[in-house]
């Protein structure tokens, strides 16, 4: 998300956010954390990350099936199938 945000903002926008990378954790002030956040919603960032997820998510299903395809079903095997989509689409 922060490498999307870092190469789609321009101007004092990118200045402000390499500044606040620049600083040490211990130095970076909460509004300027949530200002980051706010921004990386504003521009997609998020939605980036979390259609990647699911692109992974869907992969490891698909090499899970792969690999279970020979064993009976099972609750096992489902929990283990439906744990990627689980993951990714949680609240939290």
């Amino acid at each position: 998300m922060m490498i999307h945000l870092i190469r789609t903002l321009r101007g004092a926008r990118r200045d402000r956010l390499v500044a606040f990378l620049g600083r040490p954790r211990s130095q970076r002030d909460p509004a300027d954390v949530a200002w980051v956040r706010d921004r990386m919603v504003e521009v997609g960032s998020v939605d980036v990350a979390r259609a990647y997820a699911r692109q992974l998510a869907a992969a490891a299903v698909r090499e899970a099936e792969d690999a279970f395809g020979a064993a009976p079903p099972s609750p096992h095997r489902d929990f283990l199938l439906a744990l990627p989509a689980y993951m990714v689409e949680r609240d939290r």
